[in-house]
């Protein structure tokens, strides 16, 4: 068979042993062996591999034992946490099952000696908080397993934040087998990723053959049937796969057998005759060669004859005749005599269309364009091409239902079997059906504050932020939410608490007092996330549970919208977590991580929130993303803007750094890290005093006695018209007067430029208010006029050198100190 791969579709050979294929499924019994712990995960796990149960909340008042009884894990939990992330352990847990708490106040351990505890682990992981713990990338069947226990437990909405990157692997991942295949399959199909469950059951489709029986088996050596593998299947997938099959192998079979009926019925001959010499009798062209009566090659001229060697009728036979024996050559014996067009062909679809290309009928070169194999060929191509993937309508939906819930990228839409009407000629009415791979078209969806209330004033203007009412209405209006919020909040803005937790035992009123909005949360939760939360509400403060009433928190100085954002993401109501933030929203997000000692919280989503502003390195208009970068421990992108504000910042008549707006950059809490500010104050006063200290020299030199290094120009002789060189006494201005000009036209630049205290060198050095950028763009725009023949004795280019490599050559005031932090907040954030 020719190696000669399908167009569009990416086909991997498939090595045949042996044209019969038995009924036999050697290997259909498995063996399901897991292996105790996943590679990635065991220094988490260490503490397990000792014999010691793991601690998720050190509150925890379930443990989970996982495994066989002999050789079970112990992980101690929060069941509400998991309640809340379950439907199902919500019902075992709460619903009065045998795993209920015990009523006489016995320890609560509930077996699950079913499930592998590393996938265990990992989820535990995620809906607890310890983000530390889950690895960025799952081998397919490590993922597989995640899959399973999650869909076994209706959780697969906690891998929202996971999902994409996990699955990023395999999205476009080319078909191997149906051992490989598969655990792809089912995690595709969990996940909701409709392009490529579409292309992994297309390739099943193409590439499967069949037993005697008629069901869809691994391949010729293996013979395992694919309903006997031990991995889980989409209901319904594997039949909709045979019939796809069947379908498809019906159709070229059917188009063989037309080819072939029709060479039987009314053989249409397009050959050309032979154009003949009558001497030598040597062939001089066909049909397409004038019929001339002399020989080129024997060089008579006794003529020409023009006529077939085989006559139109014979060449009809022959390649029916051909066509027929190499189709029952491939195993289609019944479409070669006319039996039947759709045969039970067992093989894949793949080798069929590889043996039909293969095919070959020979024909003398008068009858080469009387072979039908080339049209046929190109219809076939054309039916492989407009196939559909065997996916169902009720698959559809499936799918789209798991994509909200993952959140899995780029969803693109796909025809299904259901939803494709095909025409008499068995091709797709619609052109945007090219290709089973392919997607046709996608539809996208879409404890500190600032310290100064004019810098929030100035953040909403510049950010056009309308949080905070104004001071002069007379009643306090709500805040509204972020607009990226506003599906998930359109209940609270209405006026009701935001249940985050259906059992849960605390309400936070985030907010001013008379519109604060109410949000009812998991106090355990809190404080497993928060150890600032944990000490407010466990550590006897007024923020603890009342022994008389219900325990609610007021937490007026926060922003509703920041607040809903964390509480969404430690309660894993990961579908209201956006995709981006702007700026003001993840700066806002992160004061309140970093208040309540949580930013690790963001890890899942800091690197994607951050990448827009990953390559922004002027601090102007910018200042809040220095700190952002600092709290997400973007240790470059810190360096990089602490660095411009250094060179951009200017200050103001008390030597404070001010922005490009004139605010006191001191009172931006988002440029807090401890002694940035000041290190950028002294190590600009430095900067400066450098640049205005060689403009100092320069003065003192001209000031001084400086040689005057005037060179007289050559000028032409009136006589001879030579050019000749004059004596130096030829200066048109001499060397005491060239030492006054410089001397002048330098002080009253450098008097314009940079001020009259300055170019009178006064001591100590005057205090400049302009940023070393500006100062530096001032100082390379100084001239000095002076004539021709004095350009040497001009000391202010050299000058401008020397400050300007000055400038080039700062760095970033950051320290030791500041990357020790940032080295320990990109451990948190995962960055």
């Amino acid at each position: 068979m020719a190696d000669t791969a399908t167009a569009e579709i990416p086909i991997v050979d498939i090595p045949v042993a042996d044209v019969s294929i038995s009924s036999a499924s050697e290997g259909d019994e498995y063996e399901d062996v897991t292996d105790s712990l996943w590679a990635c995960l065991l220094a988490a796990m260490l503490a397990l591999q000792v014999g010691e149960a793991y601690h998720f909340d050190t509150r925890g008042d379930l443990t989970l034992k996982v495994g066989g009884d002999q050789s079970a894990y112990e992980f101690v939990v929060c069941s509400r946490t998991l309640g809340r992330s379950s439907p199902v352990f919500q019902a075992m847990l709460f619903n009065g099952f045998t795993e209920s708490k015990p009523s006489d106040g016995a320890a609560w351990n509930v077996q699950l000696p079913d499930d592998d505890p590393s996938p265990i682990f990992l989820i535990l992981s995620i809906i607890h908080g310890h983000f530390q713990h889950v690895t960025r990338t799952l081998r397919e069947k490590q993922l597989y397993e995640v899959l399973v226990v999650t869909e076994k437990y209706d959780m697969t909405k906690i891998l929202n934040p996971l999902a994409s990157t996990w699955f990023a692997p395999y999205e476009e991942f080319r078909f191997l087998g149906s051992d490989e295949t598969f655990p792809l399959l089912w995690s595709s199909w969990e996940l909701g990723h409709i392009k490529a469950f579409s292309r992994f059951a297309a390739g099943l489709m193409v590439r499967q053959p069949i037993n005697v029986e008629g069901e869809l088996v691994t391949g010729h050596k293996t013979l395992r049937r694919l309903s006997g593998l031990p991995y889980r299947q989409p209901p319904g997938l594997i039949e909709s796969i045979a019939q796809g099959r069947r379908d498809l192998i019906g159709k070229i079979t059917t188009l063989l057998n037309t080819t072939i009926l029709r060479l039987c019925a009314i053989p249409l001959c397009n050959g050309k005759p032979s154009v003949q010499c009558n001497v030598c009798g040597s062939v001089i062209g066909h049909g397409d060669v004038d019929h001339p009566t002399w020989c080129s090659k024997c060089k008579c001229n006794r003529g020409t004859t023009k006529d077939f060697h085989l006559s139109p009728s014979l060449c009809g036979d022959l390649i029916f005749g051909s066509l027929s024996r190499r189709a029952a050559a491939i195993g289609l014996k019944e479409v070669a005599f006319l039996e039947t067009p759709t045969p039970d062909y067992r093989f894949s679809v793949e080798e069929l269309s590889k043996d039909i290309r293969a095919m070959i009928i020979d024909l003398p070169e008068e009858h080469k364009e009387c072979n039908p194999l080339p049209a046929l060929r190109d219809e076939m191509q054309q039916l492989l091409d407009c196939a559909y993937a065997p996916v169902t309508d009720a698959h559809m939906q499936y799918l789209e239902s798991q994509a909200k819930k993952t959140g899995i990228q780029d969803m693109p839409y796909y025809f299904s079997v259901e939803s494709v009407n095909l025409n008499k000629a068995g091709t797709p009415d619609s052109p945007g059906l090219r290709a089973v791979l392919f997607p046709v078209a996608k539809v996208h969806t879409e404890h500190r504050q600032p310290a100064l209330k004019h810098f929030t004033d100035h953040l909403q203007l510049r950010f056009k932020v309308i949080d905070t009412a104004k001071e002069d209405e007379p009643e306090p209006v709500p805040r509204p939410f972020w607009e990226c919020l506003k599906p998930a909040t359109s209940t609270i803005e209405c006026g009701k608490a935001f249940s985050f937790d259906p059992i849960g035992d605390l309400t936070l009123r985030v907010g001013e007092d008379v519109v604060a909005y109410e949000f009812i949360v998991c106090s355990r939760t809190l404080s497993r996330w928060s150890p600032v939360f944990c000490t407010m509400l466990f550590g006897g403060f007024a923020e603890s549970r009342p022994a008389d009433a219900a325990w609610s928190v007021s937490l007026p100085e926060d922003l509703p919208s920041a607040m809903f954002l964390v509480l969404s993401i430690i309660h894993g109501c990961f579908e209201h977590v956006p995709t981006s933030l702007s700026q003001i929203e993840l700066y806002q997000t992160l004061v309140a991580t970093e208040k309540y000692d949580m930013t690790k919280i963001v890890r899942p989503w800091a690197t994607a929130w951050f990448a827009p502003y990953k390559n922004i390195s002027k601090v102007s208009s910018n200042e809040i993303l220095l700190w952002i970068s600092w709290e997400l421990g973007y240790a470059d992108n810190f360096c990089w803007l602490a660095k411009d504000l250094l060179l951009s910042s200017p200050v103001n008549g008390n030597e404070q750094l001010i922005g490009q707006d004139g605010v006191v950059l001191s009172t931006y809490s988002c440029l807090e890290p401890p002694e940035i500010l000041e290190e950028v104050t002294s190590r600009r006063k430095r900067i400066v005093d450098t640049m205005v200290g060689c403009i100092y020299k320069t003065l003192e030199a001209a000031f001084g006695e400086p040689e005057c290094r005037g060179r007289p120009q050559n000028r032409e002789c009136p006589k001879c018209y030579r050019r000749v060189a004059l004596k130096k006494s030829s200066l048109t201005l001499p060397p005491h007067m060239c030492k006054a000009l410089v001397f002048g036209s330098l002080a009253k630049e450098v008097s314009k430029m940079l001020g009259q205290d300055v170019a009178l060198m006064k001591k100590p050095i005057p205090h400049l208010q302009q940023s070393i950028n500006y100062l530096l763009l001032m100082i390379d725009c100084m001239e000095v006029d002076v004539l021709a023949e004095h350009q040497a004795c001009n000391p202010l280019p050299a000058t401008q050198k020397v400050i300007r490599a000055v400038v080039e050559s700062v760095t970033s005031p950051v320290k030791s100190l500041h990357l020790e932090y940032l080295k320990e907040q990109a451990k948190k954030t995962g960055v």
